[in-house]
């Protein structure tokens, strides 16, 4: 179990060192994917596609509805936000580079999320 964690760190290794990312400062202090909660705070999140106004990092709360507005009680509507969603993500597939889902996250929108191609960073709850 060891030399195939071990075999699989190497790779991850090389596979960074062949690609154009560099770690600033903060980065090589704190880690790479350290959580700086002043940088979260800059990333827009929204619920329906309609908000969405071209960025490539982005944050996306579109099921567990209940508990973040009133706005959407019936059963229809979060459907439609959810269905909204996996279209766009599926249609649209060099549309971002960053994501992260504050809900939960149901299959049919981890399979859209996966049409994303030049996705480099998602976060899932």
């Amino acid at each position: 179990m060891a030399i195939i964690q071990l075999q699989s760190s190497v790779s991850n290794y090389n596979n960074f060192r062949k690609s154009k990312m560099r770690l600033n400062e903060r980065q090589i202090q704190y880690g790479f994917d350290y959580y700086f909660k002043e940088e979260v705070d800059k990333i827009r999140c929204i619920t329906e596609v309609s908000e969405y106004k071209g960025e490539t990092n982005l944050r996306i709360c579109c099921t567990q509805l209940d508990s973040f507005t009133p706005k959407f009680q019936s059963v229809k509507e979060k459907k439609r936000v959810l269905n909204e969603w996996c279209d766009f993500l599926k249609n649209s597939p060099h549309s971002f580079t960053e994501l992260t889902f504050v809900s939960r996250m149901p299959q049919e929108l981890f399979d859209a999320v996966c049409c994303q191609k030049n996705l480099k960073n998602l976060k899932i709850k």
